[in-house]
């Protein structure tokens, strides 16, 4: 298991947005911004943007939603 130290940008949910060396990722918990905390990266979901990763803090359903993405954008 790897552990990741990193700052929490927002948290919404049950959900928390953290940065951990200019990467951002998506963990379970609720944690107050801008806190230090410590996560395994393998149960994290990482994020392709800060952007994107607010989007995904406030979806209900967030499985359901990354299906979406993945099945109906960018198809050819």
């Amino acid at each position: 298991m790897i552990k990741l130290k990193g700052y929490v940008r927002k948290s919404n949910q049950g959900k928390s947005l953290v940065e951990s060396d200019n990467k951002f990722y998506i963990v379970r918990g609720d944690f107050p911004p801008e806190d230090e905390i410590e996560f395994d990266e393998e149960t994290s979901l990482p994020m392709p943007s800060f952007a994107f990763g607010l989007a995904c803090l406030i979806e209900d359903d967030l499985d359901k939603t990354l299906d979406f993405i993945q099945n109906k954008w960018f198809k050819n």
